[in-house]
């Protein structure tokens, strides 16, 4: 029998060799195409679970905010025992006593674990500064948080009384309908903002940079117009009422971290002056009925959320949204329970 010739042999080899090569290059491919499907899906799920997770812990705190009293330290995780219930309206003679009652969810922004892999904070209006009234003294607070923006506090000051205001006659730096259109621009509105988010329609607002812009709008509010609470207002908004900060804003950020202010005399006497602090009826010591909740995923992709308590509306819902919209924040991983038995089950998705 003969033999293939050494060279014919040689070619055989080579091409079961080559073939063998590109049989490992395709199921190299095709396990990297699966381990991509897969992590595809894993992330499709993430980002599913994390939707449903914010989902139910907005519905929980909305439930949470309509059936409990507020406190002077925030929002209770627990409802009051109708004996204790009892026992506090009798001392307060018909009205409720609002002393904590202990494990209260914080007002001011603290961040907090929701259901699931989700966070959330939770911000007392009141604690933040609103504009929407025309009131020159707002504006010039909210504007007073950024010293950077100091040298175009006229202008911006002016062109946001402008927008809200009903008038057709313009504020010496400001602007009306006339200056929108020749920047080829709507506007302005010539009545209250709907949305936070509407400052940036604002003639010159939408010129700041990212970052002054974004500093400012999380301190406005144009859902409430009155007094500021001294226990829910961040440093910043406390500084533009406060005299002597940031010391005394300090000061009363750690007071009412050991104590929740009850009254201004409460606060004088705690640090320890008699200089009038604040103008009277400028202030006020417990949340008011407007929320701004703010939930976010593992990504830091979430939602904002305004939400108004109406517990007496005429049998309607027990609370209403005044507006609501995406954001994109770094995820906060130092976020502590609640203490909700509420808030401690997985969300589905995460059983």
């Amino acid at each position: 029998m003969l033999r293939p010739p050494v060279r014919e042999r040689g070619f055989v080899l080579a091409v079961t060799l080559w073939i063998l090569a590109a049989i490992v290059v395709v199921a190299a491919m095709v396990s990297m195409w699966a381990l991509q499907g897969v992590e595809g899906t894993r992330g499709l799920q993430d980002e599913a679970d994390d939707a449903i997770a914010i989902h139910d812990t907005a519905q929980t705190l909305m439930y949470i905010a309509a059936t409990r009293d507020f406190t002077y330290a925030g929002l209770p995780t627990a409802p009051i025992d109708r004996a204790e219930y009892a026992k506090r309206t009798l001392q307060e003679f018909g009205a409720l006593n609002h002393d904590p009652v202990g494990g209260e969810m914080a007002l001011d922004d603290q961040p907090y674990r929701g259901l699931g892999e989700s966070g959330f904070s939770i911000q007392d209006e009141a604690g933040l500064l609103g504009v929407n009234w025309a009131d020159p003294r707002a504006a010039g607070r909210l504007l007073g948080i950024a010293p950077e923006v100091a040298g175009q506090a006229p202008a911006l000051r002016d062109a946001l009384l402008d927008y809200i205001d009903e008038d057709d006659t313009p504020l010496p730096s400001g602007g009306e309908r006339s200056a929108y259109v020749a920047l080829g621009r709507t506007g302005p509105a010539n009545h209250r903002m709907m949305s936070p988010r509407e400052l940036h329609s604002v003639l010159g607002w939408d010129r700041l940079p990212t970052a002054q812009y974004r500093h400012l709008q999380q301190y406005f509010t144009p859902y409430y117009g009155g007094a500021v609470n001294l226990n829910t207002a961040p440093s910043a908004v406390l500084a533009t009422w406060l005299p002597g900060c940031p010391t005394t804003c300090e000061q009363v950020l750690q007071i009412r971290a050991r104590t929740p202010i009850k009254t201004m005399d409460d606060l004088q006497r705690r640090l320890g002056t008699d200089q009038q602090l604040m103008e009277f009826g400028d202030y006020r010591t417990m949340p008011s009925d407007v929320l701004r909740i703010t939930l976010w995923g593992r990504n830091g992709r979430g939602v904002r959320m305004h939400v108004r308590l109406t517990p007496g509306e005429d049998k309607g819902a027990p609370w209403a949204i005044l507006s609501s919209y995406p954001i994109v924040s770094a995820p906060v991983h130092a976020a502590q329970r609640t203490g909700s038995p509420l808030l401690a089950a997985p969300s589905p998705g995460h059983g």
